[in-house]
């Protein structure tokens, strides 16, 4: 399995983006428009479907072409699904749930990233990752599929919002020093940073608030530790 460090897949991301910017010089721009660079980039098939009955899958990966159960009304719809599908709940084509969207589209497309490189560098099919031939213990599996999951959301989170990209918009708006974070909120002038930066990416604060941590532009300090208690703003 693919082991990455935080730095491995920040340079992933922004090697990525590099890439799709030099192949498609006059469509790139960021932020990202997810679908372009899944359909386009990755060559990979998004649909829109009714993923579960209550709304807890959002976002499914097949990398091989099999049958798929999907619900349907009150059964289920069985469908033949090539290779390099990603299917979105269609709760989210939606225009009040593009956050979620834009981050679910990404998550699925690091998958597929990180896989592809799997295979080149290991020269085995990721979508044979598990000998059939070896039993595996239930924490290998969960520690395989958290190790997976974790690597996926913090290529996604790059994806949207790159530090290459990050860092001359917080010099622009003057704060070419860290942000803090006291308990949880933030001073007005941080605050409107932040809000700024949600519009300015196409993405929820809580990615925004998640990139200044991992790119160091962040710090926490308790609550206490804010000098003007008129003046500081849940986050």
């Amino acid at each position: 399995m693919l082991i990455l460090s935080r730095q491995n897949i920040e340079a992933i991301g922004e090697a990525v983006l590099a890439d799709c910017a030099m192949a498609n010089v006059k469509k790139f721009s960021i932020p990202l428009n997810l679908e372009w660079f899944a359909r386009r980039y990755l060559n990979l098939n998004v649909e829109y479907r009714k993923l579960s009955d209550d709304g807890t899958i959002l976002g499914f990966t097949a990398y091989r072409g099999m049958n798929l159960k999907l619900p349907s009304g009150l059964g289920e719809t069985e469908l033949s699904v090539p290779k390099d599908t990603v299917f979105l709940d269609e709760t989210l084509n939606k225009p009040n749930k593009a956050h979620s969207m834009r981050f679910t589209l990404a998550h699925e497309c690091a998958h597929h990233i990180l896989a592809r490189i799997e295979e080149k560098r290991t020269g085995c099919s990721f979508r044979r990752r598990f000998d059939k031939g070896r039993q595996y213990t239930c924490r290998e599996l969960r520690t395989a599929g958290d190790w997976c999951e974790w690597q996926a959301n913090a290529l996604a989170a790059v994806l949207l919002i790159p530090k290459s990209a990050l860092s001359p918009y917080l010099t622009r708006w003057g704060r070419p020093f860290k942000l803090t974070s006291f308990g949880g909120y933030f001073n007005a002038p941080d605050y409107e940073i932040i809000k700024k930066l949600v519009e300015r990416f196409n993405v929820s604060a809580s990615v925004v608030k998640i990139r200044l941590k991992e790119t160091g532009n962040l710090i926490f300090k308790l609550e206490s530790e804010f000098c003007d208690p008129l003046d500081i703003i849940a986050g």
